[in-house]
């Protein structure tokens, strides 16, 4: 068969050409944030020697590969051939492969906590510079399927992890992540998790919310919670308790909830047997579709709650929790988290900080720099629209320039962000 020709070939160039251009935005937030100085405030202490890269330098190169697209540390191979990426960075070389897997490898309990402080500092930050007065925390954990030398058998029948993840709604940033074992129960440690979420909080945010599923169905977390004037709205455990409690709701007191003459709903109180005070419920019942296979007439779902919103309101607000579902997937396929990089627990607790990091970064890029039309994208999305631009640097007039191949509409909002001003006060 005959073949066309292509009309084109290809060769090398020596020509600074970047095919990520728009990663000198990531790092403007980063620096606006002052993530590069936290980190060496906390872990400068690993760097011995006087040369080589500095600590806050290793761990914004995997923050950049991570935002770049790359999921294994092997791609930053790729990241280290960029030399436009060098020379804007000010720097003789980026971070190699090795070098990152032996930076992990050497953190030790205390120096992930720090990494966690870093990455949960850089969501509060965000809420501070957005203004927020009110933070709805939206608290799940995600299985992580890994084969790792380490890992652990879970109830999933596969070895892994079990992330704890807690966000906060208004600007999805991670506000907290626990990087735990695949055995570990869903709700293990969830009040000092909620406690760590809360004082983590800028003093700007003055009105908490808490919404999770049934994990956190538990006394102490609702009664502190509670005591603070904290607001909560949790899925209830299908107890014999709370089962005795929905089967009491009168037959007559039951309404159609929406637009399914099946559903309806109605509401009762709930008390612990060892929790201080009883607490409204919120419940949810359809006919069961196969009633010879099951006991009762009905499905329920119900919430448990101390806030006074109207039920259907209050339903509503509480089913938006399930948007958190999409920033995990987030972590996972579009930050790397499903790849995880090292046999050791502690090596790959320090990876999920810096994806939450990474993470947290492109959050504040979205909030508070990009128009609104970019709020709700996806790492995906602004990899194809604004990171992964071509770019190429040139000196001129003894001054170094960085020209993007964009429209000028584009370049213009990359110049703005660039040149932003933030003031950034700090409790």
């Amino acid at each position: 068969m005959e073949q066309a020709e292509l009309g084109f070939k290809v060769k090398k160039t020596s020509a600074k050409i970047t095919p990520h251009g728009g990663l000198v935005l990531v790092d403007r937030m980063a620096h606006a944030l002052g993530v590069p100085t936290s980190i060496e405030q906390r872990l400068g202490h690993l760097k011995i020697r006087n040369r080589g890269h500095k600590i806050s330098d290793k761990v914004m190169d995997v923050v950049r590969m991570l935002v770049a697209g790359g999921s294994a540390i092997s791609d930053l191979g790729k990241l280290r051939d960029d030399k436009v990426l060098k020379e804007a960075l000010g720097r003789d070389s980026l971070m190699a492969c090795s070098t990152a897997s032996e930076f992990l490898a050497q953190l030790a309990p205390v120096d992930i906590r720090h990494l966690s402080c870093i990455e949960g500092r850089a969501a509060c930050d965000t809420l501070h510079l957005s203004r927020r007065e009110r933070a709805t925390l939206d608290v799940d954990v995600t299985f992580i399927e890994s084969h790792k030398r380490e890992a652990v058998m879970s109830y999933h029948k596969e070895p892994g992890y079990y992330p704890m993840l807690g966000f906060a709604a208004e600007t999805q940033g991670l506000l907290l992540s626990e990087f735990r074992d695949g055995n570990a129960s869903p709700a293990s440690g969830a009040l000092p998790f909620l406690k760590e979420m809360v004082r983590r909080l800028p003093p700007t945010v003055k009105r908490i919310r808490v919404r999770s599923d049934s994990a956190w169905f538990n006394h102490r977390v609702m009664d502190w919670s509670d005591d603070r004037g904290i607001e909560f709205a949790i899925t209830a455990e299908k107890n014999e308790h709370m089962a005795d409690v929905v089967e009491a709701i009168p037959e007559e007191v039951w309404e159609v909830f929406g637009d399914d003459p099946d559903e309806q709903i109605a509401e009762s109180v709930y008390s612990f047997e060892h929790g201080k005070r009883a607490y409204r419920i919120i419940v949810l019942r359809t006919p069961r579709r196969q009633t010879n296979m099951f006991e009762g007439r009905y499905c329920y779902h119900a919430i448990i709650t101390n806030m006074d919103w109207g039920r259907r309101n209050l339903v509503k607000w509480h089913r938006e929790r399930a948007t958190s579902e999409n920033w995990i997937k987030e972590l996972k396929s579009g930050f790397g988290l499903d790849h995880l990089p090292s046999g050791k627990f502690f090596s790959n607790a320090a990876f999920l900080h810096i994806v939450g990091l990474a993470y947290n970064l492109t959050c504040a890029l979205k909030v508070l720099s990009l128009p609104e039309e970019y709020r709700s994208s996806t790492i995906k999305t602004l990899r194809y629209r604004l990171i992964n631009i071509a770019a190429i640097w040139v000196r001129h007039a003894r001054q170094y320039m960085l020209k993007f191949s964009a429209s000028a509409k584009l370049v213009h909002l990359i110049q703005s962000i660039l040149h932003q001003p933030f003031k950034l006060c700090r409790a």
